[in-house]
């Protein structure tokens, strides 16, 4: 196994990946959303790693251990080598084998630029404190993500928990419970992102997720007015103080949020001209739920007919 790992990648030692070129960030990051090619089809990548952020759930790492096996097979058969091994156990060896190349990439204080020289300590700690800023900034976005999540999820709770005390009709308490159950399927990853802009303190630009389905986006402006309504109605009802909030200025912007895609969603919330593009194997990685939400459909076609139209994709 080591050696077939040694020679796929090209070096010596699993421990000493000083000279090797990882594939380009950006090139494994299309290829996991399904915008780019994969190693196979792209000359000289079959067998070339994934050594940026998030390697260890890659999809283009995940292909190129296919690949890897498919190598192991041939020369367990030129040299008639005996004994069987699970194909999860060869899978979990490869995986080891390149976190342990990753760790020993990776630790290294210089590396080698685009144009195939080495990088200067200046490049190194730049290249670092682009890292860290892009991490903060990835950090700030899931807090904001994460915030807006909960917000959301307590305030559909309890409107729900005091539809009588709201006189709330049985249309108005479906309404909720459909929003309800839309966003425990989004969960944190399916909200909209909210990105700081540099030309303007203190605005967040809103981007929605590329994939999800337009009126989506219109049914969580309608949970976010109402839930502020009832929230405060409750809290006035209760004798409870309504603190004022800090508040932010936040921009729809038409730019979609292409971060990442959230896999296991019911078919009804992925937009689907997105899902028609894509190709077989990356629909089938979506692991895509068949279920209907109750209501959803119906819904979602009476409210807008054409959410689903060219110009929203």
């Amino acid at each position: 196994m080591r050696r077939c790992f040694r020679t796929a990648t090209g070096q010596e030692k699993i421990t000493e990946f000083r000279d090797y070129s990882p594939i380009d960030h950006t090139v494994a990051i299309a290829y996991q959303n399904g915008t780019g090619s994969g190693p196979a089809e792209l000359a000289g990548c079959r067998y070339r790693l994934h050594f940026g952020e998030y390697y260890q759930t890659s999809r283009w790492n995940k292909a190129v251990i296919e690949n890897m096996l498919e190598l192991v097979a041939i020369e367990k058969e030129q040299y008639k080598l005996e004994g069987e091994l699970g194909i999860d156990v060869l899978r979990a060896m490869i995986w080891d084998f390149i976190k342990q190349a990753q760790c020993s990439w990776s630790s290294l204080n210089v590396r080698l630029t685009d144009e195939g020289r080495a990088e200067t300590k200046d490049q190194a700690r730049t290249r670092a404190n682009d890292y860290r800023e892009r991490r903060s900034n990835d950090s700030r976005l899931n807090s904001r993500k994460h915030q807006k999540f909960v917000r959301r999820r307590d305030g559909v709770k309890l409107v729900l928990q005091e539809s009588e005390l709201l006189s709330l009709s049985n249309l108005d308490r479906a309404k909720y419970q459909r929003a309800k159950d839309v966003l425990d399927k989004l969960g944190v990853e399916g909200q909209s992102s909210e990105e700081e802009s540099d030309s303007e303190p203190g605005v967040l630009k809103v981007t929605v997720p590329h994939y999800r389905r337009r009126v989506v986006t219109e049914m969580m402006k309608d949970l976010d007015l109402h839930v502020k309504e009832v929230t405060d109605s409750v809290a006035r009802q209760s004798g409870k103080r309504i603190l004022p909030r800090p508040t932010h200025i936040r921009q729809r912007i038409e730019r979609k949020s292409e971060r990442t895609v959230r896999k296991g969603l019911p078919r009804s919330l992925y937009h689907h001209r997105f899902l028609a593009r894509l190709p077989v194997a990356v629909l089938e990685d979506l692991k895509i739920d068949n279920k209907e939400i109750t209501g959803f459909d119906q819904w979602a076609l009476a409210m807008q007919a054409d959410s689903d139209s060219d110009e929203d994709i």
